[in-house]
């Protein structure tokens, strides 16, 4: 008896050791299979669906987040953020029921045809890219005139492992604010941005966030804004030094590290619209150019860049000193102190 039993335990280890583990393709299939419940509201995370874009047509997306308004047995109040699988992910939107063309059953499975055929387009191309990158960089090399714009290949993730890529990617997924009101301007943000929580109601995306023109702080209604800009004595242009003016136009020179939150403000707001810019709250070492058009009102700004002001110091020191050293050497005079 006890070697009866001993034998079919080993039988039973041997089937299970040569077991053929199921493929990616067949796991794709077998999930597919099961669609009994996944073609109910609320869709799960990470499924597709083929859905309406804006300009009216068809697109394939993944879904990335769900939300409700209201109790999950109301099924026309369920809202999913969504990435289209053809776009950037600052093309991701939250999309009501109403837009939905075909659930995950159908959607899942274009996803798995367009990964098939992306994979053997991907290997036939592979080849002639290579050829077309070899022919650049030869081009590129033996150039005797200016590098045009066109001849570089730019890489808006350059500089950043896949690891810190995917993390951030995961941070940053989902849009916190869907607008923002710059003087008369709506904009519709692109990207996230690291906003104080306090902003947030619930953790909700804001649909709308005004900002002051003047000094960029930012309010989630229009009164709120209005009474702000209704001081007294609000400053009419940026907290700086105007360093340039033209009939149409002002330049200023802000400094990060007198009006800190001024340049913190001013870099939320960018990073609305930039999906990989770091500088948020460490600004005292960097200077702001706030370019701005002006009228009665004030001085409005169209664009800003920022430099750090240290470099050029430190820069100017090490040639002040290497000046103030070789003058001494030459006329022999006993060195006191350094600049």
């Amino acid at each position: 008896m006890f070697v009866n039993i001993t034998i079919t335990q080993q039988k039973k280890k041997a089937v299970q050791k040569t077991a053929k583990k199921p493929s990616e393709k067949e796991n794709d299939e077998i999930e597919l299979n099961e669609t009994k419940d996944i073609d109910e509201h609320p869709y799960t995370i990470g499924h597709h669906l083929i859905v309406l874009y804006r300009d009216g047509s068809e697109r394939l997306v993944k879904i990335i987040e769900r939300s409700s308004s209201e109790t999950s047995e109301y099924v026309n109040s369920w809202q999913y953020y969504v990435h289209y699988l053809d776009f950037n992910r600052r093309m991701d939107e939250w999309i009501t029921i109403q837009r939905i063309v075909s659930p995950p059953s159908i959607a899942n499975e274009n996803e798995i045809k367009k990964r098939q055929e992306e994979t053997t387009l991907t290997s036939e191309l592979a080849l002639q890219d290579h050829d077309i990158r070899k022919l650049k960089r030869s081009k590129f090399e033996h150039s005797e005139g200016p590098t045009t714009v066109d001849e570089l290949e730019h890489d808006e993730h350059e500089g950043i492992d896949e690891m810190s890529l995917k993390e951030h990617e995961e941070i940053t997924k989902i849009k916190n604010v869907k607008n923002v009101l710059l003087g008369k301007h709506l904009m519709e943000c692109w990207y996230f941005s690291p906003f104080p929580k306090e902003i947030f109601t619930n953790n909700n995306p804001i649909e709308c966030l005004h900002f002051c023109e003047f000094t960029f702080r930012f309010f989630t209604s229009k009164e709120e804004l209005n009474h702000y800009q209704n001081k007294p004595n609000l400053l009419r242009h940026p907290p700086g030094n105007e360093i340039y003016r033209d009939s149409e136009v002002s330049m200023f020179e802000v400094d990060g590290g007198t009006e800190k939150i001024y340049c913190q403000n001013i870099c939320y707001f960018a990073k609305l619209f930039l999906d990989h810019k770091t500088l948020y709250y460490d600004v005292d070492a960097f200077l702001f150019y706030i370019l701005c058009t002006r009228d009665e009102r004030g001085y409005h700004p169209v664009g800003f860049f920022s430099k750090e002001k240290y470099y050029f110091s430190i820069f100017l020191n090490i040639r002040l000193n290497l000046f103030y050293t070789i003058i001494v050497l030459i006329l022999d005079i006993p060195i006191l102190d350094t600049i």
